[in-house]
């Protein structure tokens, strides 16, 4: 539960409890009211009845149970019956608060009790408890003969009232039951959504990372790899052929230029504000001779084949299958000790293919040796496109190969 839920729940519990309590005071007041008015009215005119103590107990009796109405109902109700039924047994003269306490109770019986076979029964027993308690006073009760037709009536109708009335009480407590269901199924579904929305976030924010994080190590393993090898050959032939030596320096700095522009382009993007394509503006396959040519000038011998009907692919689709390639060759330079790499693009019906194969070291393991970031990143951007790599040693042949599919169906 988040913090701002805990603060919504225990805000609602002190206000619920401090509504119990004001209505349990002021039912108390009420009755005391009445207990005492009805007492002085007796008193006035000589009835005979039950003490004002004996009011004023039963006032408190009555209705001071209601404040635990929610925590314990069924005891609360059973509590508030019994007071009811004695004070019409003894006559306690008051102004018809007990009723409307009684009204309480039972509705609180039937919002609060969860079993429902319980909650039907303690009902149900303490109607049946009011009703008899009802039938016995007017029973007890003289009428002279020639009043009898008319006491009936009276009785009858009394009887059909106060059973509306009850059951009056039932039907609000299964109102307010269903009602209050409804609002902690819709709190307890904003509770899960706020859940989700946060999982959803920290799972953004993950998946930003790693999409920085495969940039990066693309840009800076490609170039850096591109001027570690011609930085070491220009040192080895400076002496010898200066010529030479100045071709791989002004290798060095175009690729420390394309890794600078890369890592400005990346930057811009993360500054950017508002719903940007995170692939745009970058290289395509229709950069991969750039990529030949760098691992060319490394002294590798590259052949490029297109199979297929070349056409515009889409942008995270043309970036991804241009990463691959570009990890695979600066793979093939770091690892493989390879003289001869077949890059080949094949445009097909329901996908694109890439495939790198050099003829270097046998064990695909050296291949992939460092960190491993590289073969990771491979993976997830296939992944993304719901595609598949295959990276290992070459069938038939000495050598590592990498191929990558990139289903076109799945991206549209």
């Amino acid at each position: 539960m988040s913090e701002r839920s805990a603060r919504l729940r225990s805000s609602y519990t002190t206000h619920v409890w401090a509504w119990d309590v004001s209505l349990t005071v002021l039912a108390l007041a009420l009755a005391l009211v009445s207990a005492y008015l009805g007492t002085r009215v007796n008193e006035f005119s000589g009835t005979a009845g039950p003490t004002m103590a004996h009011g004023l107990l039963w006032s408190a009796a009555m209705t001071l149970p209601l404040a635990a109405r929610r925590r314990f109902p069924a005891t609360t109700l059973m509590v508030v019956t019994v007071c009811f039924a004695t004070h019409r047994w003894l006559l306690v003269p008051e102004y018809n608060v007990s009723a409307f306490v009684y009204l309480i109770a039972l509705a609180s019986a039937g919002s609060w009790i969860a079993v429902r076979r319980r909650r039907d029964a303690v009902r149900a027993a303490s109607i049946g408890v009011m009703m008899a308690a009802l039938i016995a006073d007017t029973i007890r009760t003289e009428t002279p003969p020639e009043y009898e037709a008319i006491v009936n009536s009276a009785f009858a109708f009394g009887i059909a009232y106060n059973l509306a009335f009850f059951m009056s009480g039932w039907v609000i407590g299964d109102i307010f039951r269903t009602r209050r269901a409804r609002e902690e199924a819709l709190v307890e579904r904003t509770q899960q959504l706020e859940v989700e929305r946060e999982l959803r976030a920290r799972r953004a924010v993950l998946d930003e990372r790693l999409r920085i994080a495969r940039e990066l190590h693309d840009v800076v393993a490609h170039h850096v790899s591109v001027m570690g090898v011609q930085a070491g050959g220009a040192r080895r032939v400076l002496a010898k052929d200066p010529d030479a030596a100045a071709v791989a320096l002004g290798t060095i700095e175009t690729s420390s230029r394309q890794a600078i522009d890369e890592l400005r382009r990346l930057v811009s993007f993360l500054r950017t504000e508002g719903e940007t394509d995170p692939f745009a503006p970058r290289p395509g396959l229709e950069r991969l001779p750039e990529l030949v040519e760098d691992a060319r000038r490394s002294g590798l011998v590259v052949e490029q084949r297109v199979e297929g009907d070349p056409r515009p692919l889409p942008g995270s689709i043309d970036l991804s299958a241009y990463r691959v390639v570009q990890e695979a060759l600066t793979n093939t330079r770091k690892h493989a000790s390879a003289s001869r790499v077949d890059v080949t693009v094949r445009y097909g019906v329901d996908a694109v293919e890439v495939e790198v194969l050099d003829d270097g070291a046998a064990n695909g393991t050296s291949v992939v040796g460092g960190t491993g970031h590289g073969i990771a990143g491979m993976r997830e951007r296939v992944a993304l496109h719901g595609g598949q790599l295959d990276v290992g040693r070459s069938d038939g042949r000495r050598g590592f190969r990498v191929h990558a599919t990139f289903p076109l169906r799945v991206a549209s």
